[in-house]
């Protein structure tokens, strides 16, 4: 038998106690869809790399001043000391990335892009197939 005080205690203590269990979800979170993971590489020096996450919700409208291009640009100068960003190639095929259209069908989670200064993209060239 407890005693007034080991009663109140327990009760007290214990009452409001739930048990803990965490809830396991399948797949990528709400916070993980709505991000882009990206690395951002010197094109004359591809060894000089930085990851950098954009919020899916940024514009691939060229002159929208919180565009991908944008914060690309603003991310190549802060991380990789690229003073001049012009030029951004796609890591593996080479293919310089112009319009709004290449911009949307290009960057993708887990894409390199290679920042340029103005040089030629360094490295192969190669077609992208269909085939993933």
């Amino acid at each position: 038998m407890f005693s007034l005080h080991q009663q109140l205690t327990l009760s007290s203590n214990h009452s409001h106690i739930t048990p803990y269990h965490p809830i396991r979800r399948r797949g990528p979170t709400a916070i993980q869809t709505c991000l882009l993971r990206v690395t951002i590489a010197l094109n004359a020096r591809q060894s000089q790399r930085a990851s950098v996450i954009i919020p899916a919700s940024a514009s691939n409208d060229l002159a929208a001043a919180s565009s991908i291009r944008g914060l690309v640009s603003k991310y190549a100068q802060s991380q990789l000391r690229l003073k001049k960003p012009t030029t951004v190639f796609v890591g593996g095929t080479g293919q310089e990335v112009l319009t709004e259209a290449d911009w949307k069908t290009n960057v993708k989670s887990d894409v390199i892009l290679l920042i340029s200064a103005g040089e030629e993209h360094i490295g192969a060239n190669k077609e992208p197939n269909g085939h993933g």
